[in-house]
């Protein structure tokens, strides 16, 4: 279980990381308008949450592809501690990665 708290707690901080990022991207941008600093965008270049949908399958594939193999390791390095503590007789600093 402490795999999938790890996990949480590291999805937790990046919402939070991408949250302020967009706030301190706001702010500079209203910042930059404010002091005179044209922006030169096009409408091409703007986000819109209905692009997302347009993404390619190979897209997708990696995404999947990347969170299934975080889980494996986590799961890995979760359980292989008592794995090598059996089959290879080590002591139990030496079996486990010390975080």
């Amino acid at each position: 279980m402490p795999g999938l708290y790890i996990s949480l707690i590291a999805i937790g901080f990046s919402i939070i990381a991408c949250i302020a990022l967009n706030i301190l991207d706001k702010y500079y941008e209203n910042r930059d308008i404010k002091y005179g600093y044209k922006l030169v965008t096009s409408e091409a270049d703007k986000m819109v949450l209905k692009d997302v949908c347009k993404f390619r399958v190979d897209y997708w594939c990696l995404c999947i592809i990347c969170g299934a193999l975080y889980s494996c390791i986590i799961v890995f390095v979760q359980f292989s501690g008592d794995y090598f503590k059996r089959m290879f007789s080590l002591k139990a600093d030496d079996s486990t990665y010390s975080y």
